[in-house]
């Protein structure tokens, strides 16, 4: 009994400094903890503002700064493209030119050989009459 009657005077004393009334001096430091907190939340908006400016000037100079990538590659495309245009009938005109022209030779020759075997049978057959008949 004399422990919860010790406990119970303990817990009394501690409390009587809860129950007492709040000083001006108190409540100014209160008023300036608020006051700072909303300093400080004042502060953090602005940052984020700040940060919210600054991130989206970042994004518009990488924007501009891919824009001048691509286009510069657009270019070089363009010029590779013109190349391959210029370059492709010029390679088809060295290839095929000579080609053909080969193959025309080729009918040519295969024409005069069959001329010239026609005219060595006729001449055969003409030399072949003379003897029969000289």
């Amino acid at each position: 009994m004399k422990v919860v009657l010790l406990f119970t005077i303990l817990f009394c004393a501690i409390t009587v400094s809860a129950q007492g009334e709040l000083t001006s001096d108190d409540l100014k430091q209160i008023r300036s903890i608020i006051e700072e907190k909303v300093d400080l939340d004042k502060i953090r908006l602005i940052v984020n503002d700040e940060i919210k400016k600054e991130i989206a000037n970042s994004e518009e100079r990488m924007k501009e700064y891919i824009d001048i990538k691509i286009e510069s590659i657009e270019k070089r495309l363009m010029t590779y493209n013109w190349v391959i245009y210029v370059l492709t009938p010029l390679i088809v005109a060295a290839i095929g030119i000579p080609t053909a022209i080969m193959a025309w030779r080729g009918i040519k020759e295969s024409n005069q050989d069959k001329r010239i075997e026609e005219l060595t049978r006729e001449i055969e057959t003409l030399k072949q009459q003379r003897i029969v008949n000289p």
